[in-house]
């Protein structure tokens, strides 16, 4: 896979010469770790964020690989929809 580096006020990142995102973008994923935290604990969310930034795996692929959650769990809890609109949709 061809990369481009891109670099911000915390350093360079590598990113897919294809991909339409940035740097930034790149950085904003992995915040999205907390919102398993209710789910698995702070430590273990932790560590997958520690692992998805050195490892370059999706969350969703380290969390199914190490049997945390199941892929419909997580399919709930990074549901778009009930992250970013009010109230609870469950």
């Amino acid at each position: 896979m061809q990369t481009r580096t891109e670099k911000d006020s915390l350093g360079e990142r590598s990113i897919p010469t294809d991909a339409y995102y940035g740097i930034h973008t790149v950085r904003a994923i992995v915040s999205l770790v907390t919102a398993l935290t209710p789910y698995i604990g702070y430590v273990e969310a932790a560590q997958i964020a520690k692992e998805h930034l050195s490892s370059g795996k999706s969350i969703m692929q380290i969390v199914l690989e190490k049997g945390l959650m199941t892929k419909e769990e997580l399919d709930e809890v990074f549901d778009l929809r009930g992250m970013t609109e009010p109230g609870l949709h469950r």
